[in-house]
């Protein structure tokens, strides 16, 4: 067939084509019209001799008009000119006009190309074959690159966002694709900005992708670019990818010292500055929270505002997710920090600053506790002004916390050189509420706080305290008395067990040296007796009184 029969008969199937009935393409792609555009196309680009733009254009024109039909259709149509041919031949015609600049990767010819190819995108097995297929993928990253419209180029990132999700997909192995992603972030255009994050954020889904896109200066200053902006998908999109990217370890610590702590300014500002948009806090909460480990615990503390931002949402009952983001990211360094770091003071400062917020008393509690049982930290905590009030207090006020609490007390009192703190009113009130609870349930919390009670009577000023305050004393004799009277404590001692309890062998203790593997599960705390508690109550009945009080609490 002559060039200008060619485009005399695909003229008149492209006014045909163009219309928006699915039903009718979907006629048209039964009929064999795409089998037969797709022949004409190959023949086009296989002749000897070069077609001219205009019997492309035409034929790519009524190829893009047919597939406009259902998924089903389309799926037809691919499995019958054959998966390799469908895409090789639109691959060949992008890197004929990639090749001749002259004519530019912004012909309409291009524009067609990537039309037909987003219609193939939309059934998920050709979608599949498109990703797998480098030369088309690279094609694709070129168009991104070039500096043509953003019009041309928006499809294109589009494809490529579909693609980045794919299973198995190669398109992070494209050379030059972070780097062009990177670029299109920076468009003046917020479509390609969103899109290009979009393609990110995919990519960055598999565990794989990560610590290549965390380890790209470029990428992350486009991710940071987009967390600026107005725009509220955006900003999703790109506090999500870097969400992601945060998770991989490798990158925990690099992204810590970004610029200096920038990141780590991004993320606290986000987390403050996006009132109504409190996902977007949520997310900026996770993120740190991913970040922190014991590498970067130390750093993290150092940044400006980092406490005050994590106070701000710990501290407030009114939203529950941001303020359990932020009591994650206390909760994770609580598990880093003591008292050798510099800001540990800061960080003890920001706990109890948090519990402004009653649903915050648990998690304090909880923290401080952890705290407590490392010996080391036992100085700092008791001369921490209000500390130990605080814990009175949250015992007092919040039943789920009280466990915690008074076992922080617990550790507390116990010094390494024999010594212990000066308790006021509102401890041993805390004290001697838990040790009157009557339920079997609460016999470790009985026998913590009589613990803790007796060891604080070794000193004569607590002593002092507690007969100043008749009241308080005269209800911690009756709660004593009442447990001590118990009929099988009448005869007896501490029974080992319990003793193993209040005098708890070290951590260190127990894993060094040639000790068994399985001693700390042997060393668990065992069931409390009745007989137990009515012995240590007691006990704690002649220490308070000052008779005998060396005797079980040294």
């Amino acid at each position: 067939m002559l060039e200008y029969d060619l485009i005399v008969s695909v003229e008149r199937a492209c006014a045909e084509f163009d219309h928006c009935d699915v039903a009718a393409h979907d006629a048209e792609i039964a009929g064999g019209a795409s089998e037969a555009l797709f022949l004409q196309l190959e023949r086009l680009l296989l002749r000897p001799e070069a077609a001219s733009d205009i019997s492309l254009e035409l034929v790519l024109s009524a190829l893009e008009m047919v597939h406009r039909c259902s998924k089903k259709c389309i799926k037809q149509s691919v499995k019958a000119v054959g998966k390799e041919r469908a895409l090789t031949l639109p691959c060949r015609l992008l890197q004929k006009y990639r090749r001749h600049p002259d004519q530019g990767p912004t012909s309409p010819i291009v524009g067609l190309v990537l039309r037909l190819l987003t219609h193939f995108g939309r059934v998920i097995c050709v979608r599949q074959k498109m990703s797998e297929h480098y030369d088309l993928l690279a094609s694709l990253v070129h168009i991104v690159a070039s500096e043509c419209e953003d019009a041309v180029r928006m499809p294109a990132i589009e494809l490529l966002a579909e693609f980045a999700y794919c299973k198995g997909c190669v398109l992070v192995h494209v050379g030059g694709l972070l780097d062009a992603l990177a670029q299109s972030c920076l468009s003046a255009d917020t479509d390609v900005r969103q899109e290009s994050a979009r393609v990110f954020l995919n990519l960055s889904a598999a565990a794989a992708h990560r610590q290549l896109l965390g380890w790209k200066n470029n990428v992350l200053h486009a991710i940071l670019s987009c967390l600026q902006k107005n725009s509220t998908v955006l900003r999703q999109y790109a506090i999500a990818a870097l969400g992601n990217i945060s998770a991989c370890a490798e990158n925990k610590l690099r992204l810590a010292k970004y610029e200096q702590g920038f990141l780590v300014q991004v993320l606290l500002f986000t987390a403050t500055a996006t009132a109504g948009e409190k996902h977007l806090q949520q997310d900026a909460l996770a993120v740190l929270a991913n970040l922190t480990t014991a590498h970067t615990a130390y750093l993290l503390c150092t940044y400006p505002e980092f406490f005050n931002v994590l106070v701000l949402h710990a501290a407030n009952d009114r939203e529950g997710t941001t303020q359990a983001g932020a009591l994650a990211v206390l909760r994770r360094l609580s598990s880093f920090v003591g008292a050798g770091l510099p800001q540990y003071h800061g960080f003890l400062d920001a706990l109890l600053r948090a519990l402004a917020g009653k649903n915050a008393f648990t998690h304090v509690a909880a923290m401080l506790r952890e705290q407590s049982s490392v010996p080391a930290n036992r100085q700092a905590l008791l001369y921490f002004p209000g500390l130990l009030n605080s814990l009175g207090l949250v015992s007092l006020e919040t039943e789920a916390a009280r466990r915690d609490a008074i076992e922080a007390l617990r550790h507390l009192s116990d010094l390494d050189d024999g010594s212990t703190f000066l308790a006021s009113d509102i401890i041993f009130t805390a004290l001697a509420t838990a040790a009157a609870l009557p339920e079997e349930k609460d016999h470790l919390l009985c026998v913590a706080a009589m613990t803790t009670i007796g060891t604080l009577a070794v000193r004569e000023e607590n002593r002092a305290t507690l007969q100043r305050n008749c009241a308080l004393f005269h209800s911690l004799l009756s709660i004593l008395q009442q447990k001590a009277s118990v009929e099988e404590s009448l005869t007896g001692s501490l029974d080992g067990s319990i003793l193993e309890y209040i005098f708890p062998q070290d951590v260190s203790e127990v894993t060094s040296g040639d000790h068994h593997p399985d001693m700390r599960k042997r060393k668990e705390t065992p069931p409390i007796r009745k007989k137990d508690i009515a012995i240590l109550a007691g006990a704690t009945l002649l220490a308070i009184s000052g008779i005998d009080a060396h005797r079980y609490y040294v």
